[in-house]
């Protein structure tokens, strides 16, 4: 989801001022800040809701045909799959703020949280008899 704000000069310095000291985007920087705000978790907001959120947490062999070949053919968001390599080059180059290893971690997380529901869609997949595209 994309959203506009209208922010005063000040606050919006003031974001940017604090964004930067931690080493993060602006946009990883508010999300975060909003997140622990309204107390969504951090997996939750970085999963949101299209992409599979829901059957993420749903046992794979109560999804339908769809939803088994949906969650099969998931990828790592190609923003957050560009991120998570910027993210690494710069831990190897120069090594990572506290911010910015946090936010490697949370990537890392929804990476091996999406690789194992993937191999679960996988199986169930091949024994349903179904076939998913893999093409990358």
């Amino acid at each position: 989801m994309s959203l506009n704000i209208a922010l005063n000069p000040e606050l919006e310095a003031k974001l940017l001022a604090e964004a930067k000291r931690q080493g993060q985007s602006l946009d990883i920087f508010l999300q975060q800040l909003l997140s622990q705000a309204l107390g969504v978790s951090e997996t939750d907001a970085w999963l949101g809701e299209d992409s599979l959120a829901a059957d993420l947490y749903s046992p794979v062999a109560l999804l339908d045909d769809d939803g088994v070949m949906a969650l099969a053919q998931m990828k790592l968001d190609a923003g957050q799959n560009e991120r998570l390599g910027d993210l690494q080059a710069k831990g190897k180059a120069q090594g990572l703020t506290q911010a910015e290893r946090y936010e490697l971690l949370m990537l890392m997380q929804s990476y091996r949280l999406g690789l194992l529901r993937k191999s679960e869609a996988l199986a169930e997949a091949k024994g349903r008899g179904l076939t998913p595209n893999l093409a990358l």
